[in-house]
């Protein structure tokens, strides 16, 4: 039985036998192990399966002897050794591909890398290579047909693009540094200061002429704020963020900057134009040189004005004598004659060559202010008076045969000007229609009327419309309208023209209107002309109003007589002028004492200089001019006080001198009035301050 058991366990997949004999348990095996040595145990009860196992089954079957059955055998089974009979199998059928894989890999990788891996390895390290060279002409090496060749061909032609690009970006790039560098030789050679900042005016750009003017190297310039590095634009602060928001240029004439050697400047910024790009650029040109010239004109066209006018204040100042002259022949004769004198025809005498001389006196001065050449001297002036003037100049001038008709508001017409400019304007626009009404017409039609008028003009939008100059103020409107022989639409739009001229070779220099025209504009004002042949001829001039009222400098009364006393030097080469002082100077409570020349007063006032309380002192002289006489003076005693006089107006000489520290300036001739109160107020500044 033992042998049975064992020859039944032999299979591996059984572990028990039970055999049962009418019912009754007979004998059992157990199979103790599962491995190739397993051992079995003789079982005294019946083999049953425990709860926890799931890969035990059961059979049973009977056991028949001569076709009897005899008893039961249960056969105990477990699937395990199945199951892991078919584990190890699939362990070893994935190991075998996982090998059979790694070697088809391993294969593949061998010949990946030979035909596409290592070309994409030489591709990147070529391309490693362009980059950090930058040398767009190294190439790889041609291969097959193949996938790969075509991607090397491809590389390859695109290399040739990218050196192609190269060369004309280096092209360009060259030809873009020559062209800034001649933009900046350029813009270095150019004498205007050139200063480009940007949107937070910080300077980007400073030319040599910039350098040079200022004093400050581009190297320090740039990067550096505007306003600290050019302090003297601080003033266009406001504009330049005007110029950047509205993107038009401002313009700025005649500008003078404090510590500068050079006269004039005109000042423009202009907006920087670009995309993305925000800023203005300053020009600031040296005038100068230009206003010289142009100052020059004037004073040559002003001359020929004069010389023009001189036959008639000739006239007109034989006409003053007359009453000078005759008045004092009249009071000798009854001297001489022993005939009595009344004191009523001596005030008469005395009223008749007073108001002579006052009227000589006034045409002197505005024959020296027409021939004089000056600065630009802005002040507040009624046009009234300007027109006044040059019509009674023109009156005395012009033939008879010459009507001068005038149309002026009852009111002051304020203006903002230099007087003396505008009258030469007036002058030369009369003179011109004078001279269109006899030189440019046959001698029997030469005759006419000469129309001045003075209007108050307020600008609407038809005005702006035919007059786009027009900067939207107030102005006035001096018309100047003669009847002469007028101008042809061909020679009106020349009319302005320098040296152009409709009056014969010899009438003319053909300057009048050009300096008339460049006058009007310097004064913020504008000049049209409208003109018909055989009809005549108008010029407005507009100027614009002055809105306030000049409180800058108070008019002065003179007819007061200001007392003092003390000692004065009078220093004068003309005999008459030192008496009149002497007298003048007396009445006013004065002690005199006289020097001739200006040698004399250096020594009189050496000697007397703690007594001398003021010196009157002549401009020009013999030995010693005026200038070098107050400079000797002043080194003698350095608060020395001195009225300086002169039959010249205030020119640039005189200006020179009251820079070194005189006091005062009076022209001749004076009178007791305005002589006392000049030599008041030098002697007592204080009462000056405070009634000014």
């Amino acid at each position: 039985m033992r042998q049975l058991n064992e020859a039944v366990l032999h299979n591996q997949m059984l572990v028990a036998v039970n055999v049962f004999s009418d019912g009754i348990f007979l004998c059992g095996m157990e199979k103790r192990s599962l491995s190739k040595e397993p051992t079995y145990h003789i079982l005294v009860s019946p083999y049953e399966i425990a709860s926890s196992d799931r890969y035990t089954g059961k059979g049973s079957g009977e056991i028949f002897h001569n076709k009897e059955v005899i008893g039961l055998v249960e056969l105990f089974y477990t699937e395990k050794v199945i199951l892991d009979e078919i584990s190890e199998n699939s362990r070893r059928i994935i190991t075998t591909f996982i090998i059979i894989a790694f070697l088809i890999i391993l294969t593949v990788f061998f010949n990946l890398n030979k035909s596409a891996i290592q070309p994409i390895l030489n591709l990147a390290r070529v391309s490693q290579e362009i980059a950090q060279s930058r040398n767009y002409s190294i190439r790889v090496e041609p291969r097959g047909k193949d996938e790969t060749g075509i991607l090397y061909d491809g590389f390859n032609s695109m290399l040739d693009q990218i050196q192609k690009r190269e060369m004309e970006r280096e092209k360009a790039e060259k030809e873009l540094e020559q062209a800034r560098i001649l933009l900046d030789n350029v813009v270095n050679s150019m004498p205007s200061v050139l200063i480009a900042a940007d949107s937070e005016a910080i300077i980007t750009h400073w030319n040599n002429a910039a350098a040079d003017y200022i004093g400050i190297t581009h190297a320090e310039a740039i990067g550096k704020p505007l306003w600290q590095t050019a302090p003297m634009l601080q003033r266009y602060k406001n504009d330049y963020e005007r110029v950047i928001k509205t993107k038009v240029p401002r313009e700025y004439y005649r500008e003078t900057f404090e510590n500068s050697n050079v006269g004039y400047f005109n000042v423009t910024l202009f907006p920087l134009a670009g995309e993305g790009t925000q800023g203005v650029v300053v020009r600031i040109d040296d005038i100068s040189e230009l206003e010289e010239k142009d100052t020059e004109l004037k004073q040559a066209q002003k001359m020929e004005s004069v010389g023009m006018l001189a036959g008639g204040i000739a006239h007109d100042f034989n006409n003053v004598l007359v009453g000078i002259v005759g008045s004092l022949s009249i009071i000798q004769h009854k001297i001489n004659s022993d005939a009595p004198l009344r004191k009523d025809d001596i005030s008469k005498f005395i009223d008749v060559m007073q108001n002579a001389s006052l009227r000589a006196t006034d045409m002197v001065q505005h024959l020296l202010a027409l021939s004089k050449k000056h600065e630009l001297s802005l002040s507040h002036v009624d046009l009234n008076q300007i027109i006044l003037n040059v019509i009674n100049l023109c009156t005395n001038t012009f033939e008879k045969n010459i009507q001068i008709k005038s149309s002026l508001p009852q009111k002051e017409a304020l203006v903002f000007v230099d007087e003396t400019q505008i009258e030469q304007v007036l002058l030369n626009l009369c003179i011109n229609g004078y001279h269109a009404m006899t030189l440019m017409r046959d001698s029997m039609d030469a005759s006419g009327t000469l129309h001045i008028t003075l209007k108050d003009i307020a600008p609407d939008d038809q005005f702006y419309s035919l007059h786009t100059q027009c900067a939207g103020k107030s102005y006035w409107k001096i018309s100047v309208r003669d009847t002469g022989v007028g101008m042809d639409k061909e020679n009106l739009a020349r009319v302005f023209d320098p040296f152009f001229s409709t009056k014969q070779k010899g009438k003319g220099t053909g300057l009048g209107t050009t300096v008339a025209y460049n006058i009007v504009q310097q004064h913020n004002g504008f000049i049209d002309v409208h003109s018909e042949c055989n009809v005549g001829t108008t010029f407005n001039i507009f100027i614009p109003k002055y809105q306030g009222i000049d409180r800058s400098e108070k008019q002065r009364k003179n007819d007061i007589i200001h007392k003092g006393s003390g000692l004065i030097l009078v220093v004068d080469d003309e005999e008459t002028v030192r008496y009149l002082a002497r007298i003048i100077l007396e009445e006013c409570g004065y002690d005199v004492i006289f020097a001739e020349d200006g040698e004399q007063a250096v020594a009189l006032f050496r000697e007397h200089h703690e007594k001398i309380k003021a010196v009157l002192l002549d401009m020009v002289m013999p030995k010693k001019v005026g200038k070098e006489t107050y400079i000797e003076m002043k080194s003698i005693d350095k608060d020395v006080k001195v009225l300086l006089s002169s039959g010249f107006k205030k020119d640039e000489r005189v200006e020179a001198v009251l820079k070194l520290g005189v006091k005062g300036f009076i022209q001749k001739p004076y009178t007791i009035f305005n002589l006392s109160s000049a030599l008041h107020d030098i002697l007592h500044p204080a009462d000056y301050h405070t009634d000014a």
